[in-house]
């Protein structure tokens, strides 16, 4: 059965937005396509043929997902880049020089394409990549397939929050430099049959290269995995994207503590409290970005977007720091 959400939400009237973040409300049933006024010729003008950057004779021309019956049959032309799309497809010098980073050579044509055709079969194009989102767009097969292998997995509906957007929109919606979203390689989801960990974890089993959770969905990439050839002009050998490390600090104010987190590229990460007594049994569990730990609190731990864990020993009464 195919399972539908409708993207609601148009980033640039939210600036303040970080990546990682849920790009829409699923409760806000305002159309994302409304008409602005704007002429749509200029928005997407004229391809004259004329101005091609990349692509040759022995380049593909067409991307096949699994489709309905995941037998490879949902086929979608590609189309080279060309310089006359703008800053909307500026993309950045490779990160630290790696190919993992290269930009995308091709993509498919999202103003001629259906988009409730079946790529996998619960999930439709316009769940992973949207027209406001940029007129062309890029979701690598592969990645199509693990978000099917992950909704097999917890046997109930996924939804996506945001799969591909391109430069101009991932810097709308505060969108890392970097984001793999604009590589079609990154999903944002949440699960009414699953919890955000469990969902983090089968990410990990799949092999994704990033995962991290935020309040309301959680992240998952595969930045490692080699570059869907259908969308990438780069060599075949497999390296490792550079990261950041992550790091996080603990601060206390008035027993009320918060934790500022670096290296989490994909927005602020989801902060998980443990309070302990002096004897070692948990107190108390909690989310947030702010925790007041109970009065008896001896150590407090939180654990920061499912990548790290820092602590805190040694609480007074009053629940700050000794």
């Amino acid at each position: 059965m195919l399972l539908f959400l409708l993207a609601c939400f148009d980033g640039f009237d939210h600036p303040a937005l970080r990546e990682g973040e849920a790009e829409y409300d699923p409760n806000d049933l305002t159309d994302p396509h409304q008409d602005t006024g704007d002429d749509p010729d200029s928005a997407h003008p004229e391809d004259t043929g004329d101005d091609t950057d990349t692509g040759d004779d022995m380049a593909p021309t067409a991307v096949c997902y699994p489709g309905e019956d995941s037998d490879y049959t949902a086929c979608l032309p590609l189309t080279p880049h060309r310089s006359s799309w703008g800053v909307d497809y500026a993309y950045p010098e490779p990160y630290d020089g790696s190919q993992q980073y290269s930009a995308p050579v091709r993509f498919i044509d999202l103003t001629a394409a259906d988009p409730s055709l079946l790529l996998a079969p619960n999930f439709a194009l316009d769940e992973v990549m949207q027209e406001y989102k940029g007129d062309y767009g890029l979701y690598q097969v592969h990645v199509m397939e693990y978000i099917q292998a992950i909704r097999d997995t917890i046997g109930g509906a996924l939804y996506v929050n945001s799969g591909y957007r391109n430069v101009s929109y991932n810097a709308g919606v505060g969108g890392s430099t970097y984001s793999r979203h604009m590589y079609g390689d990154a999903v944002d989801m949440y699960s009414n049959s699953a919890s955000l960990s469990e969902l983090a974890d089968i990410c990990d089993s799949l092999g994704a290269g990033y995962v991290s959770e935020y309040e309301t969905h959680v992240h998952c990439d595969w930045r490692d995995d080699l570059l869907d050839v259908a969308f990438y002009d780069v060599g075949r050998s497999h390296r490792e994207a550079p990261r950041q490390a992550h790091h996080g600090t603990l601060h206390e104010d008035g027993g009320r503590w918060t934790a500022a987190a670096a290296g989490f590229d994909e927005g602020e990460p989801l902060l998980r409290w443990a309070a302990w007594g002096a004897d070692g049994v948990l107190l108390e569990v909690a989310e947030g970005a702010a925790y007041v730990p109970p009065p008896e609190a001896a150590r407090l731990t939180v654990d920061i977007g499912g990548q790290l864990t820092v602590a805190a020993e040694g609480l007074t009464e009053a629940g700050g720091s000794q």
